[in-house]
């Protein structure tokens, strides 16, 4: 099989590289476009301004300039690979990507995309443990035994998303979304004239306070030490009931 991987931690990080040693380990075929550097948090971001630059730096394998979504989009339009990939893989993420992280992820902005371009797409992330340590090894082996089912479960319009904790069993547990709010402090760095600079508060200290503690949200179950799957749509929901009140407001 032909795996195309991607990521938003940069093409040198410990998660994609992981991922791609074992799968090819598992006689794949890895193709790889990834950005040049870390563009955590880019969502579905993309360059329609500014030009990308993907720079060669083996055979099948790019870094590209832009964000994760660049690295899809040009990499397919720009007909950088010799054919079209069988599935895109986007991760190891260095962090959960669950609930409103989804929303921010350049992870799983970069699978998102590949569904536009009609590909199949899984993103994967990973949470490291009270020592730092992440659990990419038996992850990427987990993915490699069921990558057929997983792909089974992509469709034309939404990614399969998973979630590994550091230790993680191998009980994979089909989740709901969580619920975050996150208590982010927006901490001033300069003020020069009538401009301030502000940055976030590192994430690390942010407190992440789940509002729908339920036990089968993706980051209950994967906190539990299990592997949350979430099929998750790539265009957003309609909220039904509010246009049907819409529909009473200007055409009643």
């Amino acid at each position: 099989m032909i795996i195309l991987l991607t990521n938003d931690d940069g093409y040198q990080s410990e998660g994609i590289n992981t991922l791609e040693r074992v799968l090819a380990s598992y006689g794949h075929e890895i193709w790889v476009c990834a950005p040049s550097g870390n563009r955590s948090a880019q969502s579905h971001a993309m360059n329609i301004i500014s030009p990308v630059t993907l720079t060669r730096y083996k055979e099948n394998h790019f870094h590209c300039s832009g964000t994760p979504t660049d690295c899809i989009l040009y990499s397919i339009k720009g007909r950088v690979f010799p054919s079209l990939p069988d599935v895109v893989i986007s991760g190891i993420n260095h962090g959960y990507n669950c609930s409103a992280d989804i929303l921010y992820s350049g992870t799983c902005g970069a699978a998102s995309e590949a569904v536009l371009q009609g590909l199949p797409a899984i993103a994967l992330s990973c949470e490291s443990d009270d020592d730092k340590s992440f659990a990419f090894e038996s992850a990427s082996h987990f993915v490699a035994k069921n990558l057929d089912k997983l792909i089974k479960l992509t469709t034309a319009d939404s990614i399969v998303n998973l979630n590994f904790p550091t230790p993680h069993s191998d009980r994979v547990v089909p989740s709901t979304l969580g619920i975050f709010k996150y208590q982010d402090i927006a901490l001033p760095v300069e003020k020069t004239g009538d401009s301030i600079t502000f940055k976030l508060s590192a994430a690390a200290d942010v407190t992440k306070i789940i509002t729908n503690p339920t036990a089968d949200n993706d980051f209950e179950v994967s906190k539990g030490g299990d592997i949350s799957l979430t099929v998750i749509k790539v265009l957003p929901l309609i909220d039904e009931e509010k246009q049907r009140e819409a529909m009473e407001l200007f055409n009643g």
